[in-house]
């Protein structure tokens, strides 16, 4: 079982955003989510430096992750999600329901670069 982060820890507050619901009619345009809405209340969480960045690879830019953002356990966080912290924007890469209790969510996160 892996060591939980207290809750003294989580200093940061972050706002959880999901993609908001498209027109009846829209065209779909693929992964390119146009507006996105909050969902719920803040979040408590610890964030952590992972280092991660960009490299390259065959001609094609491959975003790493940058950031570990460790909170309480919540269903609307998600790899369709992303976390917003101030004028700062958290894409998540990956979600860990640390042992499958949900008790804590381990997310990895690339920081929007614009």
């Amino acid at each position: 079982m892996a060591a939980r982060v207290p809750t003294g820890v989580r200093r940061a507050f972050v706002r959880v955003e999901l993609p908001a619901p498209r027109p009846p009619r829209a065209r779909a345009t693929g992964d390119y989510v146009d507006n996105w809405q909050p969902s719920g209340a803040l979040w408590a969480v610890a964030i952590q430096s992972a280092g991660g960045g960009e490299r390259k690879q065959a001609a094609t830019s491959i975003g790493q992750s940058t950031h570990t953002i460790t909170g309480p356990f919540r269903a609307d966080v998600s790899i369709r999600a992303r976390l917003v912290r101030e004028s700062r924007v958290f894409n998540i890469v990956d979600v860990d329901d640390r042992d499958d209790r949900h008790v804590e969510l381990v997310c990895r996160c690339q920081e929007v670069i614009s």
